[in-house]
């Protein structure tokens, strides 16, 4: 077992594999953790990081172009990431996801963000109350289970026509996810041409909504297709949103699904069922 200790320096990578295993790492003080690797993540297993600023593994800049899937055992700080529409990446249950201020996610593949009731996939900020930027879906395949996304939406890229998660062309299927306190005030989720599966999830802010010169709202279409069950929306102006044709299935909702929300949903023919 290799030990390393006390440091404020760090051990870096970048281009090449890099696989770090049984070793424990203690003490670094610097705030990005001990283990900071530029543009490819490093394979770990079976290490102990303990006593550091941050317990966890740092990526930068990193471009997926094959399957990825990161590990459980230990959080992840993220700069800006892209998967390649060829790559894929998988987050098994309990992973934990630190993201910068305004760092982006860029998923041109295949997303899959797979927790447990027990084991949630969890997205937050690396600093509370400093939003990280967008989960960007743009012609992607997603699927996200028992997965939690706070204090996102502010990205580099116009945050009126953006959201904690931002889809374009891709097709997203959505379980027990929960949607928390995006940065206003602007959306939770904002979709183009997209086809959304949603169901058993809640999206809204944690403190009363706020007066703005435009919508917030929990979900903004412009154009696709929006199936929904079971989803609660709280805080905002309008529930849901709809632009371009955008329309929708909607099941197993009442009014008890839309608390301290202005309009459960805009306009009145989004869906082409009744609430039941």
């Amino acid at each position: 077992r290799s030990t390393l200790f006390p440091y404020t320096t760090l051990f870096r990578s970048a281009d090449g594999n890099i696989f770090i295993y049984d070793s424990l790492w203690s003490d670094f003080s610097h705030p990005d953790g001990p283990i900071v690797s530029v543009k490819n993540i490093p394979k770990c297993s079976r290490n102990i990081l303990q006593n550091n600023a941050f317990d966890g593994i740092s990526l930068e800049a990193v471009t997926i172009e094959n399957e990825v899937v990161l590990s459980s055992e230990h959080p992840y700080l993220l700069g800006n990431m892209t998967v390649m529409p060829e790559g894929s990446l998988g987050l098994p249950p309990g992973t934990s996801l630190f993201l910068r201020p305004r760092a982006d996610v860029v998923i041109h593949g295949e997303l899959r963000s797979l927790g447990t009731a027990e084991a949630p996939v969890t997205w937050q900020p690396q600093i509370i109350d400093m939003y990280w930027g967008s989960l960007v879906l743009d012609n992607a395949i997603a699927r996200i289970v028992h997965t939690t996304f706070t204090q996102g939406n502010n990205s580099l890229i116009d945050s009126q026509h953006t959201g904690m998660i931002t889809a374009d062309n891709s097709t997203i299927h959505m379980d027990y996810v929960t949607l928390v306190d995006a940065r206003r005030p602007y959306n939770m989720f904002y979709a183009k041409q997209s086809d959304i599966f949603l169901a058993n999830s809640s999206i809204g802010w944690s403190t009363p909504k706020t007066v703005s010169s435009w919508n917030i709202d929990g979900i903004k279409m412009m154009g696709g297709v929006l199936n929904i069950e079971n989803t609660f929306f709280y805080e905002m102006d309008r529930g849901i949103e709809g632009y371009q044709e955008a329309t929708g299935t909607m099941t197993n909702m009442d009014n008890t699904h839309f608390f301290s929300t202005g309009l459960s949903w805009w306009p009145e023919q989004l869906f082409d069922t009744e609430k039941k």
